[in-house]
């Protein structure tokens, strides 16, 4: 069994290694008033948080969790344009079904904020190819208008 302290600016690390097996702690501040546990030496692979005398237990994250986060990290670093259709549908039961193009994704999520600020309805957007936004056509139609017979 291997055992090492590090302290670096009143971080301690200590980690215990046992072939397969492993302990690593974290500890910050006097008294370790902050304290990570990750450890792997039951049967349960799990992550324990100490504030104080609080203990918050977390699963790591899974591969499938780690490839996503990081396929989110680059889509907002990529600078090329993104298209997206989108359906919406306001209080008065107008329906639009339309194609959008962003110079990128930052741009993407930029608007979509800014657009659920203003919603009167549900909206729905999905990522579409350059080639279906620049064959797609517009539609519209006013539900509320062909129920009265407008």
């Amino acid at each position: 069994m291997k055992k090492k302290n590090i302290s670096i600016l009143g971080i301690t690390f200590i980690k215990i290694s046992d072939g397969d097996f492993y302990h690593a702690e974290l500890g910050i501040g006097s008294g370790r008033a902050f304290r990570l546990s990750a450890s792997n030496v039951t049967s349960e692979n799990k992550w324990i948080f100490f504030i104080g005398k609080m203990r918050f237990k977390i699963l790591p994250p899974t591969l499938r969790d780690i490839r996503y986060n990081v396929r989110q990290f680059f889509k907002k670093l990529s600078p090329m344009p993104v298209y997206y259709h989108y359906t919406s549908r306001d209080c008065d039961e107008f329906e639009v079904n339309d194609v959008m193009k962003f110079k990128n994704y930052r741009a993407y999520l930029a608007h979509r904020e800014e657009e659920y600020q203003w919603l009167e309805g549900p909206i729905y957007y999905s990522p579409c190819s350059k080639e279906e936004y620049e064959s797609y056509e517009r539609n519209t139609r006013d539900h509320r208008a062909e129920y009265y017979n407008y």
